[in-house]
Parts: C-alpha cells; structure tokens; sequence
C-alpha cells in the first residue's frame, strides 16, 4: 500500500479511536509497521503515556530491533505499573543477546536489575558487574566486590583490577590481592592478573621514590622484583632500589642491585645501564 494513503488512513484511525487499543490490534494480528505508526503519531502528538513507549518497545521486540526496544523501554516513567511486562520483555531480550550482542544484554539485564535486583542468577549478576566496569557506575565499585565475595570469577576480577589500574587506584588493587590470594594463585588467570598486580607494586614503587618516602619505595619495589611480573620493568625497579641503598649506606645491597641491572640489560650502553656501570665503578674505586 502508497505509504502517503497509508498514513492518511492512520491519521483517521488515530482521530476516530483510542490509538493504544487500534495499535494492540494491529500488534494482535501482526501488522507491526501499521502499530507503530499510530503510536509514532501519538508521540508525536504529544501523548507521552508510558505504555505507548512499552508498546513501541515490544514491537521492536517482535522486529528483532532489541537496541530501539530498550530505548522505549528506558522512557517507560510509571516501571513498577508494567513492571512484570517490563521483566519479560528485558529478559527476552537477554536471553536473545547474550552470546550474540553483549552490550545490549549487558544493558537490559542492567534494567532488570533496577527492577528486580534479589532474582538474578550468578551469571546474571556478573553480566551486570562488568556493566558497571565498562560505564564506570559510581555503585558499580561495591556490587563488583560483593558478586566476587559470592563467587570468585577470575575474569570479573581480571577486568575490575585492569579498570582500576587504569584509574591509578593502587591501594584498592593491592587491597584486593590480599583479600583473594588464595583464589588468585589457584586461578587459571593467575598470570594475567599477578601481571597488574606486579605492575601495581612498581608503579607505587616508583611512585614513593619520586616523593623521596625511600622506606616506602623499598618496601614496593622489592615486592615487584620478588613477584618479577611483568618483567619489563624489572631493570628499573633494580637501579631505584640500588639508588635507595645507596642513600641507606648499604653498598653491599646496591652493588648486588647494580650488578642485577647489567645482568638483564649486558648490551645496553645507554640510560639506567650505563649509570649503573659508573655507580660500580666508582664503588669499586672506594674499595668495595
């Protein structure tokens, strides 16, 4: 049918009956386009009732269209009215995505979380968690810990410490190591996370050096050369340390660290290398 006559023929109906129950019998009978329409017009009309946005959202629904569904789902002002369509169309939708469009899974399961927060499953409640890592919610930070203290999952926690990396927040990393070791050394990500938790040690490490706190920075320092996790950076955590035993008065310890930088960097004649060579040199010259 001409679009233009369509639209005329919708514009009667929309001014001849309540446009809800026209658009709920074409939904009925399955002319999804025609519902639509009518609901559109009624928008755009002015009428903002919440169950014209949760029947543009179940017509979405039946058109597989799920990210346009959550959208009118999201505008649905009275939620505890249709609260149980609501949760089941958002479940719908879940359960549609989960293994094909994550974000928009990860967004409807969020929904049902506001709405019904007390029955989701595990696996619902970690899809719910790496939500709030992704859109770094501000009460994201306390459900993360409290689905780990359900359940440790090592892959929730991998992308919670990698976040908070990224947000510099060290002590709440470390915090963390101790509170799940166990768990972490029996994970089979054990790597990948002691790679951040090393990465952590050295970089507060670094950190105290810079602000001369020399205890401080021993202390972090020799917890990342001890766990040697990422590697990379394991020439520098020695030369800071050997800095600090220099400044201690230890000799003994800083040759030993010295010598560990020319150990892993033999070639380099360059930067923290070549500065470690003439720190030898001169503490051999004093008789070391």
């Amino acid at each position: 049918m001409d679009k233009k006559i369509l639209f005329l023929i919708f514009l009667i109906l929309y001014n001849c009956s309540d446009p809800i129950s026209r658009s709920k019998k074409y939904i009925e009978e399955g002319m999804y386009e025609e519902a639509e329409s009518i609901l559109l017009y009624s928008l755009k009309k002015g009428k903002e009732e919440p169950e014209i946005y949760l029947l543009l959202g179940e017509i979405n629904i039946k058109k597989k269209f799920y990210l346009s569904a959550l959208y009118y789902f999201e505008k649905v002002i009275d939620k505890n009215k249709y609260k149980k369509r609501l949760l089941k169309n958002l479940r719908d939708i879940y359960l549609e995505t989960k293994n094909k469009g994550p974000e928009i899974a990860r967004r409807s399961l969020f929904l049902i979380y506001l709405l019904e927060p007390e029955n989701l499953t595990f696996e619902e409640k970690k899809f719910i968690a790496l939500y709030f890592i992704e859109r770094e919610q501000i009460e994201g930070k306390n459900f993360v810990e409290k689905v780990l203290e359900e359940k440790f999952d090592d892959e929730l926690f991998l992308e919670y410490i990698k976040n908070l990396f990224d947000k510099n927040e060290y002590r709440k990393i470390l915090n963390l190591y101790k509170k799940f070791s166990e768990k972490i050394s029996a994970s089979k990500l054990n790597l990948n996370i002691t790679f951040y938790i090393g990465l952590t040690y050295f970089e507060y490490g670094k950190k105290y050096f810079e602000e001369h706190k020399i205890d401080s920075s021993y202390t972090y320092l020799s917890k990342y050369i001890t766990m040697k996790e990422p590697p990379i950076y394991l020439p520098k955590a020695y030369f800071l340390r050997g800095k600090i035993n220099l400044e201690k008065g230890d000799t003994v310890s800083a040759y030993y660290d010295f010598r560990k930088v020319l150990e892993i960097l033999p070639f380099k004649n360059s930067g923290i290398a070549q500065e470690a060579r003439e720190i030898i040199k001169e503490l051999k010259l004093k008789g070391f």
